[in-house]
């Protein structure tokens, strides 16, 4: 059964969804589609946030590590 079949069968959230994320994958990113609401500006901030967090996780815990190896060299 083809994605456009099932659309117009069951027009349903899980129907638009599943759309969205075969068309997505089928493209290769993970871009908005133009003329369907993929995700709303809250989704989009919430996951900018999430970014953001991992990215100064990622940084504490290299600055963690260089201080790690800086205090176990030895002192000449």
């Amino acid at each position: 059964m083809s994605l456009t079949k099932l659309r117009n069968i069951n027009n349903s959230k899980e129907a638009d969804i599943l759309g969205s994320n075969a068309s997505k994958c089928r493209l290769g990113k993970w871009s908005d589609n133009i003329g369907r609401k993929a995700s709303t500006t809250a989704d989009r901030e919430e996951k900018l946030k999430k970014n953001w967090l991992m990215i100064r996780v990622i940084y504490k815990v290299i600055e963690m590590l260089a201080a790690f190896k800086r205090r176990e060299q030895p002192q000449s």
